[in-house]
Formats: structure tokens, sequence, C-alpha cells
């Protein structure tokens, strides 16, 4: 079954305004998400694409960010060794999907993609639960 689509878009422009902001930074990554944008040539783009990913998986649950009491922060993404995106969660997020959708193990399929001016990114969750 799946749980929701979620889809965002970013101007690449509106970020790299912030990415020197680290409250702002650290109020919406991890300390391994800004690790892994300071290694890239164009770090606004990276951060772009993220925060579009967060913003979709969000969408995709259903509730926003902070309706269901949960924090930006509490999810993460993360790349594979081929560079395929995957969403971390805290586990408030998890407990939250837990009780809503009655699973504990959701899958989240993750595509992000970027250019000059903008960032997208697309988040469907899927269970093999039913709802209750």
């Amino acid at each position: 079954m799946i749980i929701g689509i979620g889809i965002d878009i970013v101007a690449n422009s509106r970020i790299r305004k912030n990415t020197g902001n680290m409250r702002f930074m650290r109020r919406i990554f991890t300390d391994t998400e800004i690790a892994y944008f300071r290694k890239k040539v164009n770090m606004h783009q990276s951060i772009a694409a993220s925060f579009a990913a967060k913003e979709a998986f969000f969408k995709a649950l259903g509730t926003g960010i902070i309706s269901a009491g949960l924090a930006i922060r509490d999810i993460g993404i993360a790349r594979e060794k081929g560079g395929r995106p995957y969403i971390t969660m805290s586990p408030k997020v998890r407990a939250y999907i837990a009780t809503t959708y009655k699973t504990r193990s959701p899958a989240v399929y993750l595509s992000i993609s970027h250019e000059k001016e903008y960032s997208v990114a697309v988040a469907v969750i899927e269970t093999s639960d039913k709802r209750q």
C-alpha cells in the first residue's frame, strides 16, 4: 500500500543565501549531511536538493513537518556508494509511522535532481502492511 507521494522544487538561489548561515544549516540538516555538503563543488545545489527531498518526504507522509510534531532534522538524506539517495529516520519518525500507518517497515523511494537554477525531489512511501 502506498502511504503517500510527495514532490518539492526549490530555487537554488534561495538556498545559496543561507549556506553560510550555520544556524539555518544546523536547524535543517544533520551533522552527516553538512559534512557531505562541504565536499561538494556546487554545495548550494546539493543543499537545495536535500532540502527538497526532506520536504517531499513530509508531503508523502501526509503531515507537513510541524503538524505531526516532527522536526525536519528527524530525517536525513544519505547516499549509497553509487550516489543513490535514501532517507534515514529518527526513532521519533519511525514511531509516528508505526502508530499512524500501523507499520514498522515502510519503504521510501527517493529521487533527487538539480541543475543550475532549481532542485527537485520526489518521495514515495510504501508499506506491504494493510492499513487498519
